[in-house]
């Protein structure tokens, strides 16, 4: 049985008609459906069937046509005194469903879907509700969605900002900006996670093309250097000769050293390290004269007590064949560059370090090995570095050994080498011995 009621109905009609035909003296008879005569639905329901379609009625039976005629005339009078009244099926819920017997009676549509002739309301249905216009909260959201994350507030936050590959360049700028503030206010987890942030400072690449990059990269490295410096500068020195590593990085790892010794000796950018090498030869001579030293007394130097971390590991590997660049062949610059890095190291070295004068006097064999070098500019690097170690040679007996060494190169230098500069600043270097 049907749960909707006209159906049910319907259906109930239909089988007393047929049962009626078929066994008139066992004929069906639905309680239900005679209960429910009285409404005007079951009314109209009746009157469909009172007037069948033409093709449903029978040709060859008269006594069908009585049956039903009879049927049908059985109810007629109470369909006229119903009909007399106009009213909806349903409670008015569908105009489908509306019926005026005394007009002509608007009777169901018989394409009319069951759905629409169901006594169930359909208050649950919202296909009839007019949609809002979410634009604005689409848009809302999205903006929210796509604004930056706020600074990180802890190092560890740092290196999972660091190590996301989907940052904005807002992102990358404000992350990098919290990272240097943080590793300088000195927090107690620095000494745990500074290995990490600097290997990954190292290997970040500007993928986003800022120009902000570069400047902010570097601080945080030199930050790193000043306030954590053991195992920074271990790890700095010891991946300067590993393999997997371009020329630019080497170079980023020999300026963020150089810059961090600056910042722990308490040497600002307008002091000794923008300073071309002639004017350091100039200005040793003068504090030669005055019997002082590199590094202003008057500051505490917290370098002098690290600087053998920042010198050997970079100088004994200079000469290593098993390096994976040649240092004394076509990656001249990188030379360069570590032997100018390797005097800055000394020159900030206060007389604190009573490993000093071995500083200098490992500094001046290298640069006797490399005196000759093709490239002019290796060539004033090691003038530069006689410079930084000239003081210190003279109070031992290896030094007094190497110092005519070198005086015999800086004349034959300052006469017969085809580069200009060399010959300049060997003179000068020449003058500084004599003195």
């Amino acid at each position: 049985m049907s749960t909707i009621q006209v159906v049910r109905l319907w259906g109930m009609m239909v089988g007393e008609q047929f049962s009626t035909l078929l066994h008139s003296e066992n004929a069906l008879f639905f309680e239900e459906l005679h209960a429910q005569l009285d409404t005007l639905e079951a009314a109209v329901i009746l009157r469909e069937l009172r007037a069948p379609p033409a093709a449903c009625e029978p040709s060859n039976s008269s006594s069908a046509e009585v049956s039903l005629s009879s049927v049908g005339s059985s109810f007629d009078h109470q369909l006229l005194d119903e009909g007399e009244q106009a009213a909806p099926v349903n409670g008015g819920a569908s105009d489908t469903t509306t019926v005026t017997a005394s007009s002509g009676a608007l009777l169901p549509d018989p394409d009319t879907p069951l759905s629409m002739l169901s006594d169930s309301d359909d208050s649950d249905s919202d296909d009839g509700l007019e949609a809002y216009d979410l634009r604005d909260e689409l848009n809302t959201v999205r903006s929210s969605s796509e604004k930056s994350d706020p600074p990180p507030a802890y190092l560890r936050q740092c290196l999972l900002r660091l190590r996301k590959s989907d940052e904005t360049a807002d992102g990358v700028e404000e992350t990098l900006r919290a990272t240097e503030r943080l590793i300088r206010a000195g927090l107690p987890d620095l000494a745990d996670v500074a290995t990490a942030l600097t290997r990954i400072l190292l290997h970040m690449s500007n993928t986003l093309e800022l120009d902000s990059f570069p400047p902010l990269r570097h601080k945080a490295l030199v930050a790193l250097v000043v306030c954590a410096p053991l195992p920074v500068v271990r790890y700095l020195t010891q991946e300067f000769y590993e393999r997997n590593y371009s020329l630019s990085q080497r170079m980023d790892i020999l300026t963020v050293l150089v810059n961090g010794a600056s910042e722990l000796a308490n040497v600002t950018e307008q002091g000794k390290l923008t300073r071309e090498p002639k004017v350091l030869i100039r200005d040793e001579s003068e504090k030669r004269s005055r019997h002082a030293r590199s590094v202003a007394t008057s500051l505490v130097n917290r370098f002098t007590p690290l600087a053998t971390y920042f010198f050997f590991p970079l100088l004994n590997g200079y000469d290593n064949t098993r390096t994976c660049f040649d240092l004394l062949g076509e990656d001249s610059p990188i030379l360069t560059r570590l032997v100018w890095t390797l005097g800055v190291f000394v020159e900030h070295t206060g007389p604190g370090n009573e490993r000093l004068q071995s500083m200098a006097i490992a500094l001046a064999e290298a640069v006797l090995v490399l005196r000759y070098h093709a490239q002019a500019l290796v060539r004033r690097s090691c003038l530069f570095a006689v410079a930084a170690i000239a003081s210190h040679l003279g109070t031992s007996e290896r030094g007094s050994q190497l110092l005519p060494e070198l005086r015999s190169w800086l004349e034959h230098t300052a006469v017969h080498d085809v580069d200009p500069e060399c010959q300049m600043l060997a003179s000068q270097l020449v003058q500084l011995f004599r003195e």
